[in-house]
């Protein structure tokens, strides 16, 4: 479930490069460190010390994203750990800018944009069509006589501020089952109605987990109603668990930047939820035909992709 380990292992196998994940990545002088952006603040002080040592001593660094909210270090700072002064010294040495391989496309024109500098091996690439499961997507789905929750709204995912005024759009006053599941507690002190239950983690394999229920919400951040950051992973997972999915109306723009028109599946209210409930098996059956094959095509096209990306770097 977590990206950047899926990310990493992709990026391993198909590039036939090793994965480093200790204080070994200083021990000798690359020319070209990819750097999976993640948690590093749970990595511990050694390990951010010798990264730090080896983003100042490597040739060309390239930062891989698949999320906004993993922000890289700045080239501008007054950033004191050495893992994120590292790259305000590269910049103090005129060193190469570090080039981003990732979703935001906000962080692929190269220059100089809000204290990074982006360098010119930059590109667009969405990550997140790895988490489309052709295994999964190859299988006739259940029907919903044969689901556990299958009259059930799925949300799940990350709770952030800005999405709260939806969670509440949605989770106040429903008019079917929800259920949220999230590994934060926040959600518990949220919305309160009897057809809101929680869980705190996914208990069985995702797509598993995913079709057991009749309908899967896709709520995007503020944010990236402005900026284009790809698909979130949750769109790729439930299109091939086969779960229907509904959209808030603030996605509907940039999904359809994405190449998917979500228009007729947007849900404005309860009511809207309610019927498209109702309508869930003609649904699956629409999005299935509309957009697999194109899912597909995302993800089989990404080896390839960055393969190709790879050895004009090189």
């Amino acid at each position: 479930m977590v990206a950047s380990t899926r990310i990493a292992t992709f990026i391993s196998k198909l590039l036939e490069i090793e994965i480093c994940w200790d204080t070994s990545v200083a021990e000798e002088k690359r020319d070209v460190l990819i750097i999976i952006g993640g948690a590093f603040g749970f990595a511990g002080s050694d390990i951010l010390a010798a990264l730090g040592k080896a983003v100042e001593e490597t040739g060309r660094v390239i930062w891989v994203q698949n999320d906004y909210t993993v922000i890289p270090p700045k080239d501008e700072s007054g950033a004191e750990s050495p893992f994120r002064a590292a790259f305000r010294n590269r910049a103090q040495r005129s060193l190469s800018a570090v080039d981003y391989w990732t979703t935001v496309t906000a962080m692929t024109t190269p220059g100089t944009t809000k204290g990074w500098r982006i360098g010119q091996g930059s590109f667009y690439i969405n990550w997140n069509a790895l988490t489309f499961d052709i295994d999964a997507a190859e299988r006739t789905p259940p029907d919903w006589f044969n689901r556990a929750r299958g009259d059930s709204l799925l949300y799940y995912g990350s709770y952030r501020k800005d999405r709260v005024k939806y969670f509440n759009r949605y989770f106040s006053t429903p008019q079917v089952k929800c259920v949220l599941s999230s590994p934060t507690r926040k959600f518990e002190s949220g919305p309160s109605n009897e057809l809101v239950s929680y869980e705190p983690k996914i208990p069985i394999r995702m797509s598993t987990y995913l079709a057991m229920h009749g309908l899967g919400l896709y709520i995007e951040d503020v944010k990236s109603h402005a900026e284009f950051h790809s698909p979130a992973n949750r769109f790729y997972e439930m299109l091939s668990a086969g779960l229907p999915m509904v959209f808030q109306p603030e996605a509907t723009r940039m999904m359809g930047r994405a190449g998917y028109d979500i228009d007729p599946f947007v849900v404005y209210n309860n009511e809207d939820v309610k019927t498209m409930m109702d309508r869930r098996g003609h649904t699956l059956e629409a999005q299935r035909l509309l957009w697999l094959e194109r899912a597909r095509t995302e993800y089989e096209s990404l080896a390839p992709m960055v393969a190709q990306n790879w050895e004009k770097y090189l």
